[in-house]
């Protein structure tokens, strides 16, 4: 499947979905767990990387249809 294809543009209605569902859900459990890890002394930037930045930056900033630019977010770190 060609980026920016119909068909990846087709695909992009599974897939923004659940990017969706990944911030929210992450989102949730980064919020959670803050505080335990601020009283813990615990650095959270890695955790708020991949629960937070990570599946916000595949849902909004990542142009429709670009599936490798979503490959690139998944393997930063």
């Amino acid at each position: 499947m060609k980026d920016g294809s119909t068909e990846a543009m087709m695909a992009e209605a599974v897939v923004r979905p659940l990017s969706l569902a990944g911030t929210v859900l992450g989102g949730a459990m980064y919020v959670i767990t803050w505080p335990f890890a601020k009283l813990g002394k615990a650095d959270t930037a890695e955790a708020k990387r991949h629960l937070l930045d990570k599946p916000y930056e595949a849902t909004f900033k990542r142009p429709l249809g670009d599936f490798k630019r979503l490959k690139e977010i998944k393997e930063e770190r």
